[in-house]
């Protein structure tokens, strides 16, 4: 497994450890959002830093980010108030982070980017 997620009470925090695909992150999402937890969830906490291998921003489409982020606004329904922070310092997961932050900008989601791990915690512990 390419990834571990930990649950910190209702809250969830997602390591990848390598590349990440689209199929990984939709596996995820149906993890979470399936888990009686989601309803009460405040943040999301997907840590990217140790993906070095995604070379090129084509590797993850628009396309596919925007079916991420399609399948997120439907689980809406569940939980409308949901911190998403996502960390990276590799510039083609920022461009995918961005693509998918816009797609969310309309939602009552947050979604922020972060480069260090301990300010993404602290963003999404603030109210």
């Amino acid at each position: 497994m390419s990834y571990n997620i930990i649950w910190n009470n209702n809250n969830v925090i997602i390591n990848f450890i390598e590349k990440p695909s689209v199929k990984q992150v939709m596996r995820i999402n149906e993890k979470i959002i399936g888990d009686p937890r989601f309803d009460s969830m405040e943040y999301q906490l997907w840590d990217f830093r140790y993906t070095k291998e995604i070379k090129r921003v084509e590797e993850i489409e628009e396309d596919q980010i925007k079916i991420i982020a399609t399948l997120d606004m439907s689980s809406m329904y569940w939980n409308r108030n949901i911190k998403i922070a996502l960390v990276s310092k590799n510039p083609y997961i920022k461009k995918m982070i961005i693509q998918y932050s816009n797609f969310m900008a309309e939602t009552s989601w947050q979604c922020k980017l972060f480069e260090d791990m301990k300010d993404a915690l602290k963003w999404c512990k603030s109210k």
